[in-house]
């Protein structure tokens, strides 16, 4: 089967019925995100982790360099490990996703 047309996908207006709703997702499963751009697309969800929260994004220098709440400085464009993960990081459950771009 394909899916064509909105018809095809969910797509709830209350942040707390999507929220509930992403929740369900399950490793390997398949779904629609919305793009940065608008555009929605089918991804798998590839990983499902607790990861550094509450960045705060600043550019300098061409750069991006992320910030938790507490001032300790993370890569946003990055996943990551178990290992890499300490008792200092403010941490919130995430995903990630692949898409076929």
């Amino acid at each position: 089967d394909v899916a064509r047309t909105p018809r095809d996908m969910v797509i709830l207006r209350s942040n707390k019925e999507a929220i509930q709703s992403a929740s369900m997702i399950k490793k390997f499963q398949q779904c629609f995100i919305k793009r940065s751009n608008g555009l929605w697309t089918v991804a798998i969800l590839a990983d499902r982790a607790m990861q550094p929260a509450n960045q705060v994004q600043t550019r300098h220098d061409d750069s991006i360099h992320s910030f938790s709440s507490t001032g300790q400085q993370h890569d946003s464009s990055r996943w990551y490990t178990s290992d890499e993960i300490d008792d200092s990081m403010d941490l919130e459950q995430s995903m990630l996703f692949v898409i076929n771009s």
